[in-house]
């Protein structure tokens, strides 16, 4: 069977004489009489339709007395050839014997003329034969895309993937939990998938991290039903976090060096390392062990007050709103007793006010919520201390560490830590109970103890 794909073009009839080569209809039989008194044997050839396809057709040409056989289809609506035409225009079949042909790249559900002619050793055109075909309607047939296995490498994934009658094909990776997208919208927004290709590879994700795959095909019939494919980036590589380093709301730190991780929520800047010699704290019930270092948060404290004028930020806070009080904190200006300050702070405001609250121990209840209850409070992950009421030796150790710490503090959109600070430690012997205050400015640093009632900044911390 012979298969032919044909471009149609428009051809004009040519009204060719017997004396031109075109055999007369009113010819009576395949032979006619030749000038010397011999037969000349007529050309001659029947069209058998055959099968009908969406797209193609395929037909029978039987010949006699050929020596060249020529054949077209064209759209009934566009006929405009006749023998001759046929012969200078058509595709070349096999003048002895004919055969099966088959004509493909046609419209679905359209009326197509097949034509042919033939020619003999005397240059004798037969006449025009002709039979009319309707190629079959269209069946709609939908791509499909599948996808493989996932193979992850720290923070990057690469899938396989298969086609099937697609024309297009894209994916879009999200993180697992984000609304999955329609066919139309991956196609859209998605990054295209090669169809010479059977895998790619999505990279710049982050660590620790679910994600879903979603891909989509189309073709001129539609969209494929979307496939997806969840899978979990690999754990952050572990290095000693440094004086500098970016901590993440994930409980992750990376360099100062390089830019904050994208994706990641930068939640503060650690500003000492491992367990300070001075610190009397317990973290056993932070789920912390051993202290790996402290974190200053990357902005003051505040709070939002309603006032007859309307809504208010506060960011200098009391030690106390109530009475100068001794809550059993640290004394001493120099240790790292924040977190345990902390404690005895809670502790007490839960024996003396039932708990501790904006109303009481100001200062100690924004530094645990970090913003206040009516501030959206920055999170904290897992296995730390949460925020807490630095000590006046904390507080002196973030000054010390200025030159490594507030270019980071910076970068994360955060601020410097300058101005005048509470501390968590209280003043030794002071009638009535002072509280230390660190001011910080212009490069040097002083620490007072002063009544707990004025209003000064605070800036919490935690430990991991």
């Amino acid at each position: 069977m012979r298969r032919t794909s044909l471009t149609f073009a428009a051809k004009p009839v040519f009204f060719a004489l017997a004396a031109l080569g075109l055999v007369s209809s009113c010819a009576p039989d395949d032979n006619i009489g030749g000038g010397n008194g011999g037969d000349i044997a007529v050309p001659s050839v029947k069209i058998i339709p055959g099968e009908s396809g969406e797209d193609y057709l395929t037909f029978t040409l039987a010949p006699e007395n050929a020596a060249e056989l020529r054949y077209l289809v064209v759209p009934a609506s566009e006929q405009q050839y006749d023998a001759v035409g046929v012969m200078e225009d058509g595709e070349e079949a096999d003048a002895s014997d004919g055969g099966e042909y088959t004509v493909s790249g046609l419209e679905p559900s359209t009326d197509y003329l097949v034509l042919a002619a033939a020619r003999n050793s005397d240059g004798l055109t037969s006449l025009l034969a002709s039979a009319e075909m309707t190629t079959g309607a269209h069946v709609a047939v939908l791509p499909e895309i599948t996808l493989g296995n996932v193979a992850v490498d720290g923070t990057s994934a690469t899938f396989s993937y298969t086609l099937e009658a697609a024309v297009s094909a894209s994916y879009l990776c999200l993180a697992s939990g984000d609304s999955a997208p329609d066919a139309e919208t991956i196609l859209s927004d998605g990054t295209a998938l090669s169809s010479d290709a059977a895998q790619e590879t999505v990279e710049g994700l982050s660590y620790s991290t679910s994600y879903t795959i979603y891909a989509a095909a189309e073709n001129a019939d539609g969209y494929s039903e979307v496939a997806s494919a969840d899978f979990v980036t690999g754990d952050a590589p572990v290095f000693d976090p440094e004086v500098g380093d970016f901590y993440y709301s994930d409980g992750t730190w990376s360099s100062s060096s390089d830019a904050p991780v994208a994706g990641k929520t930068v939640i503060g800047v650690i500003f000492k390392t491992g367990p300070a010699e001075s610190d009397p704290s317990d973290y056993s019930g932070a789920g912390i062990g051993q202290v790996k270092g402290f974190v200053v948060g990357l902005d003051n404290a505040s709070y939002l007050v309603d006032e007859w004028w309307g809504e208010q930020k506060k960011t200098d806070f009391e030690w106390t709103v109530i009475t100068s009080v001794e809550a059993g904190t640290s004394q001493d200006e120099n240790d790292f007793a924040g977190y345990a300050n902390t404690l005895a702070i809670q502790e007490f405001a839960q024996e003396s006010y039932g708990g501790l609250a904006y109303s009481n121990l100001r200062a100690a209840y924004v530094a645990v919520n970090y913003a206040g209850a009516d501030v959206e409070p920055v999170p904290v992950p897992e296995n730390t201390t949460g925020w807490f009421f630095p000590s006046a030796g904390q507080m002196k150790a973030i000054y010390a560490a200025a030159s490594e710490i507030t270019a980071s503090l910076e970068t994360a959109g955060g601020t410097e830590v300058t101005g005048d600070f509470w501390s968590s430690t209280t003043v030794a012997g002071s009638t009535p109970v002072q509280a230390y205050c660190i001011h910080i400015q212009s490069g040097s640093i002083s620490v007072e103890g002063l009544n707990q009632t004025r209003v000064w900044k605070v800036r919490p911390i935690l430990a991991f």
